[in-house]
């Protein structure tokens, strides 16, 4: 499978003509199939051959993780036919230039938008069967500088901890350095399909240096969302680490920001 990148749209069986679609900042697709280009640096690409798509941000908010959820749960949607390759699910994305100070707040952003729109996590298998393992809608938001929120059915280190937290569905990681490395792991990770053959690659040699100054681990569930921080450098269990603790203890509050309704009102505006 060669892998291309490209911007633009994606379409399954089912699309219809001229009806509204997310445009997406990055495609990677299997270059097997075809794409039509439509003008403007834009293509079309059909939902069997997209491998994952990237959201591509400046200054990390709120209102971008909205978006995001929003296109990733459509991506999602399309249908992919009997006779496609056996590979994992479509990832989705997220990469940005700066962010909050630390990962618990862009995971906090996420859990807000899950819980406002009545979604959660999928449970994962302990083998191979997490890789193809579809998630809600995001697969990983990535921020420069900042860490990465990283659901576990690719390149995570939750694994680390199943023995003693098999209910974590998503790393949360602070680091100064290393979110792009974990995204190049993750495409890696993409890469693999059901045959024995891809599994011969393994992407997690590619992050056996990487250890994030804070590790949490955590999985959208219910009306509210469990987190519990654990130490990076030590996945064996000892007495002293913290017991999971409640990162919603009085539910999710569904209201947004009045900074997030300002840009709401003013963006209805200019249009």
């Amino acid at each position: 499978m060669g892998l291309g990148v490209g911007t633009g749209e994606i379409i399954d069986s089912d699309s219809l003509a001229g009806a509204a679609r997310h445009q997406h900042d990055i495609v990677l697709y299997d270059t097997a199939f075809p794409k039509v280009y439509i003008g403007g640096g834009i293509s079309v690409f059909l939902a069997e051959s997209v491998v994952a798509t990237i959201e591509v941000k400046s200054n990390l908010e709120e209102d971008d993780i909205e978006q995001a959820v929003g296109a990733a749960l459509k991506t999602k949607a399309n249908k992919q036919s009997e006779s496609a390759p056996t590979r994992r699910p479509i990832a989705s994305y997220v990469v940005a230039y700066d962010g909050p100070a630390e990962m618990t707040t862009v995971f906090r952003w996420v859990a807000r938008e899950y819980h406002r729109l009545g979604k959660t996590d999928p449970s994962l298998d302990t083998g191979r069967g997490r890789a193809f393992t579809k998630s809600t809608a995001l697969d990983a938001v990535f921020v420069l500088g900042r860490g990465a929120c990283v659901f576990e059915n690719n390149v995570g280190l939750a694994g680390r901890y199943a023995h003693k937290y098999p209910f974590a569905t998503w790393s949360v990681m602070d680091s100064k350095s290393g979110s792009l490395l974990l995204l190049f792991a993750s495409i890696l990770g993409l890469r693999q399909t059901g045959g024995k053959e891809d599994y011969r690659m393994n992407p997690f040699s590619y992050i056996n240096g990487f250890e994030p100054s804070k590790l949490q681990l955590s999985a959208i569930a219910g009306t509210k969302t469990a987190i519990v921080e654990v130490d990076p450098h030590n996945p064996i269990p000892s007495a002293n680490m913290k017991i999971p603790t409640l990162l919603f203890p009085k539910g999710i509050s569904i209201k947004r920001s009045k900074r997030s309704r300002k840009r709401q009102r003013m963006a209805a505006q200019k249009n």
